[in-house]
């Protein structure tokens, strides 16, 4: 599905159809991006085994986490797993490139995943964390 522009005006068709696909491709599982659980929140009750990835606390900010902790609790309690954690493609070298002024493969790759998308990038380092996981 393609949007004419961007925005959270799209996400419960989005939602829709993703949960609808998921079914009939026979997936039980869906991983989704939101970093305050809104997004996340429209999976309840779907069926499936959601888990949603939010950004990691300090993303916006020194010690900023923007996950509610109400909205942690809700999705917990409707049986979505909520993962907060530092993100695959920063750290380290990212702060080596800011020190030192250079480029290094991780942001090389991110950047590329970018050109497709924010999203795709997103997804791939949810698909990463994922298969790290057994």
């Amino acid at each position: 599905m393609y949007w004419e522009c961007k925005g959270p005006k799209n996400t419960d068709k989005t939602v829709e159809l993703a949960v609808k696909r998921a079914k009939e491709l026979g997936i039980n599982h869906i991983v989704v991006a939101s970093h305050t659980g809104k997004t996340a929140e429209k999976f309840i009750g779907c069926g499936l085994h959601v888990v949603c990835v939010g950004h990691h606390v300090g993303f916006r900010g020194p010690g900023v986490n923007e996950f509610p902790e109400e909205m942690k609790k809700k999705l917990e309690n409707a049986g979505i797993d909520v993962l907060i954690t530092t993100h695959l493609m920063a750290g380290l070298d990212r702060c080596l490139r800011f020190k030192f002024q250079g480029i290094y493969p991780s942001e090389i790759i991110a950047n590329t995943l970018r050109m497709f998308g924010q999203g795709v990038k997103v997804c791939i380092e949810v698909a990463e964390w994922h298969w790290m996981q057994g």
